[in-house]
């Protein structure tokens, strides 16, 4: 029985013993800088790397270990100096001086945000490099390891030479002039820029950036790089003759890339869309605005504020016309003529329908029964008779004017129309019609 017992002890020791120097899970994945500081919290939404097993150079990437069950992560990227399978070479090897005094060990991964990471500034060469992730638990003070080792062989290219990214911080395609000109990209070597009809090609103006890439173009006036690596080509480009942009790595890879310029058509709108003079808004039948105003305002000297078809330009005569800005003299309205980008014309009318102002009924229909004032236009005057006893202290007179351009006042207050109470108890009372502050018409109010 004791036997019994010990064997089994002994087998629950070893068990245990076991269990505690099990090897790492491994596992790692590589993320952009950019990527990764971005997502860090959430790395669902950043992009794994190792999938692509593509990478550029001067690339800074992130090691991230997918597990956390190791007591020390390493990684070797591969390159020179840091090679996994020259880890064991001494110092210097004088056969080869490619390795004098070179290191052949690892970096550590460190944790941050409950994870194990290393940054690394990035390779320096193209090329095929092996990526070697080791994962290592250590027991028994440093007598008993046990390790994962994970490898990846991941393709580096020269991308430097790339004139577009996705980081808009390192690359740049900005068309500065010609003003409104637009640009597309086919992916590969080919910008087509898109000019407005009628651009200045002779002055040119393109910022641009390629990363840590070197920018030269076939013909320039004048090629300046500040400090931040932006580029700002000014020149001439050309409907027939494609300007060409080289962009050079630090490792002395080149690429060129095709400039082309396509001018917009010419625009055929030639409309005239809104028009009014100072607040009164004209009214569009056909190709004639009318423009309904007070008969006693003055239309020789105005400043029309109209709205025409893009790119088109309107004229009176030969004058060409700018909104809020050209005189006119509208007493007997005018002709507009819009000229099209392509030149085709189209006229329109501006008639001037002068209303006069006047006072067309009033009356004091709180009263019982009511009291209809008698109007005489020519004079300018309104009778109104009254029932002894009246109290002409409060009355409130309800009035029709003949258009809605002019206020009714007594002295400096408005009077609404079956609101305002007027008093009548001089006899007498003085109404002014008026267009803003401007006084049109006078008529007296007499109690009969």
């Amino acid at each position: 029985m004791k036997k019994i017992l010990f064997i089994l002890t002994c087998a629950a020791i070893f068990a245990v013993s076991c269990k505690q120097h099990e090897e790492p899970t491994g596992g790692f994945v590589i993320y952009d800088e950019a990527d990764y500081a971005l997502n860090q919290v959430d790395l669902s939404k950043a992009t794994d790397l190792t999938v692509e097993k593509k990478l550029s150079v001067g690339q800074t990437i992130v090691f991230v270990a997918e597990n956390s069950d190791a007591d020390y992560y390493a990684v070797y990227p591969g390159e020179k100096g840091n090679n996994y399978y020259n880890r064991n070479l001494p110092d210097t090897i004088p056969n080869d001086t490619n390795y004098v005094s070179m290191k052949k060990n690892g970096y550590p991964l460190t944790k941050s945000n409950n994870r194990f990471v290393f940054t690394y500034g990035g390779y320096s060469l193209p090329g095929e490099y092996t990526i070697v992730f080791v994962s290592r638990n250590v027991y028994e003070d440093g007598t008993i390891i046990k390790e994962t080792i994970d490898s990846l062989k991941v393709t580096v290219e020269d991308l430097q030479t790339d004139l577009f990214g996705t980081n808009a911080s390192n690359y740049k395609f900005i068309v500065v002039k010609p003003k409104g000109s637009t640009y597309e990209y086919d992916g590969d070597a080919t910008v087509t820029v898109t000019v407005p009809y009628g651009s200045n090609l002779a002055d040119a103006q393109i910022n641009l950036k390629a990363y840590n890439g070197i920018i030269t173009f076939d013909e320039s006036t004048s090629l300046t790089v500040n400090d931040l690596g932006l580029y700002s080509w000014k020149g001439s480009l050309s409907k027939t003759d494609p300007r060409i942009i080289t962009v050079t790595s630090l490792n002395g890879v080149s690429k060129d890339y095709t400039v082309n310029v396509v001018e917009t058509p010419a625009t055929t709108d030639k409309d005239l869309l809104t028009y009014k003079v100072d607040s009164y808004v004209g009214t569009l039948s056909g190709s004639t605005y009318t423009v309904a105003v007070p008969a006693e305002i003055s239309l020789v000297d105005v400043k029309p504020e109209f709205t025409i078809s893009a790119n088109a330009k309107a004229f009176i005569g030969s004058t060409e016309q700018t909104s809020k800005e050209t005189v006119v003299d509208l007493s007997s309205g005018a002709t507009y003529k819009i000229v099209a980008q392509d030149n085709s014309e189209k006229n329109y009318t501006i008639a001037i329908d002068k209303q006069v102002s006047s006072i067309t009924a009033l009356s004091f229909n709180e009263l019982n029964p009511l009291r209809v004032g008698t109007l005489d236009q020519g004079a300018k005057t309104i009778d109104v008779s009254f029932f002894s006893g009246t109290d002409l202290e409060t009355l409130v007179p309800t009035f029709t004017l003949s258009n809605s351009f002019v206020k009714l006042y007594i002295g400096s207050t408005q009077i609404v129309s079956g609101e305002t109470e007027i008093d009548l108890t001089s006899g007498t009372a003085t109404l002014d019609l008026k267009v803003g502050s401007i006084i049109v018409a006078t008529y007296t109010l007499t109690v009969q």
